[in-house]
């Protein structure tokens, strides 16, 4: 079992770590009320269950707003990674869960930061020293 960043851990601790990753998966990025006695409509029960969300209101504590981390499913560096290995837009935006124009922003910025966003390779230039030796 690897560790979960904050508050993701303590969640995996009482729901499991895959329940964990759900939650950080779908909520990451955002505050999230947990309530003492959530129902079918908290946004955390949404996404690991009304029983599984009541037992975390127990042992963390309801009541309260939550800051949920990205965790494992920051996604910079996911656009980034496949930006990198070739994937488009249109598939980038479609799997990390943002617009394509978010994409967009990333392929940007990774080409003004002289980073090939789409596979491309950089050839070295080498130091060949003068073509005409005679001169």
């Amino acid at each position: 079992m690897s560790r979960l960043p904050g508050i993701l851990q303590r969640f995996a601790d009482v729901i499991g770590e895959q329940d964990a990753r759900n939650i950080a998966q779908r909520l990451g990025g955002r505050r999230v009320y947990l309530a003492e006695n959530p129902g079918p409509d908290n946004p955390i029960a949404q996404v690991i269950g009304v029983e599984a969300a009541a037992r975390l209101a127990r042992e963390i504590g309801g009541g309260e707003d939550i800051a949920i981390p990205f965790g494992p499913f920051a996604r910079a560096p996911r656009i980034r990674h496949l930006l990198t290995i070739g994937w488009t837009h249109t598939s980038i935006a479609s799997e990390v869960g943002v617009g394509v124009r978010t994409v967009e922003y990333h392929a940007q910025r990774m080409r003004q930061h002289n980073r090939p966003p789409s596979g491309a390779v950089h050839q070295l230039s080498l130091p060949l020293g003068d073509p005409d030796p005679e001169t």
